[in-house]
C-alpha cells in the first residue's frame, strides 16, 4: 500500500499569512503527516540561487513561440526543482517503494474529505506506470480517461487540447523522482505546467471532484477568500462543452 510520506510546500519568505494559515491546515486535515516548508526562489535571488546553474538554466533559457519566458515563470520553474531535489534527499534516505510525496503550493485549500480520498480511493487505484498524479483544471477528450478516477495528461500538448494549471497540488511517486529531476535539468525550461505535460509520461490527473482549490493569485493580503470554505471543482469541468473548452475553442478557431 502507498503512503504519503511527507508535505512540502513552497512559499516566499514575505508570506507569512499563507505560511500559517497552509501550516494550520496542514495539522488539522493531514494528521499524522510530516511537512516542510521549501523558500522559494523570487526574482531579486534567481539569478545568484543554486538551481539556476545546477540545472543549467542559463543555456535552456529560451524564448517559447516568440517570448522569453517571465521572471515570476524561471521563478516557479526553480522552485519546483529545488523542491524535488529535497523531496529526492528524502528518497534517499528511506529508499521504499511504497513512499509517496506531496508538494503544495502555499495558495492551496483543501478540506478534511481530501486525506482520507488520497489514502482509501486514490492510492489503491493508480495505473502501473504512474509518475506524478494531481488536481488539474483542462481539457481533455474520453479517451484521456484511465477508469472513473484519472485522466491520463501525459504529453497533452502533442495532443492538441488545452491543459493549464496543476502544480498547486501533486504527489510523487518517490521512485520517479531521480528520473524526473534529470529530464528538468536536461530539456528546455518553460512554465511548470507545460513542462510537465509536455515531458513526464506517467502524468495523470484526478477524475473526480476533490474538495481542493487554488486561491487568487493576488497574495493572501489582497485576497479575502483565501481560505474560503468554498471549493473549485476543477476536475469536473475537466470535460468537454463546458464554457471554458467551448471558449478555448472558439478562439483556436479565430
Amino acid at each position: 500500500m502507498l503512503e504519503l510520506a511527507k508535505i512540502f510546500f513552497i512559499n516566499m519568505k514575505k508570506d507569512h499569512e499563507r505560511r500559517e494559515l497552509l501550516e494550520a491546515s496542514l495539522r488539522e486535515h493531514f494528521r499524522g503527516v510530516p511537512f516542510e516548508r521549501i523558500e522559494a526562489v523570487t526574482p531579486e535571488t534567481m539569478w545568484e540561487h543554486e538551481a539556476f546553474f545546477k540545472g543549467r538554466l542559463c543555456d535552456r533559457l529560451k524564448p517559447i513561440d516568440g517570448v522569453y519566458p517571465l521572471p515570476g515563470t524561471i521563478c516557479c520553474n526553480l522552485s519546483h526543482y529545488q523542491a524535488l531535489r529535497k523531496i529526492e534527499s528524502e528518497w534517499r534516505v528511506h529508499q521504499r517503494p511504497d513512499c509517496c510525496y506531496l508538494l503544495l503550493e502555499d495558495d492551496c485549500v483543501f478540506d478534511g474529505t481530501v486525506y482520507p480520498k488520497i489514502k482509501n480511493t486514490i492510492f489503491p487505484s493508480l495505473p502501473e506506470d504512474w509518475k506524478l498524479v494531481k488536481h488539474s483544471l483542462g481539457k481533455a477528450i474520453q479517451n484521456d480517461r484511465v477508469g472513473d478516477l484519472f485522466f491520463d495528461v501525459s504529453g497533452a500538448r502533442d495532443k492538441n487540447w488545452d491543459y493549464y494549471w496543476g502544480t498547486h497540488f501533486v504527489i510523487y511517486n518517490g521512485r520517479s523522482i531521480a528520473e524526473i529531476i534529470r529530464l528538468m535539468e536536461t530539456t528546455l525550461i518553460t512554465d511548470t505546467d507545460g513542462w510537465m505535460r509536455c515531458n513526464i509520461d506517467g502524468n495523470y490527473s484526478f477524475a473526480q471532484h476533490m474538495h481542493i482549490k487554488q486561491s487568487n493569485l493576488g497574495g493572501s493580503n489582497t485576497n479575502p477568500n483565501y481560505a474560503s470554505p468554498r471549493f473549485e471543482d476543477r476536475t469536473n469541468r475537466f470535460r468537454r462543452g463546458s464554457i471554458l473548452s467551448r471558449a478555448w475553442d472558439l478562439l483556436r478557431a479565430a
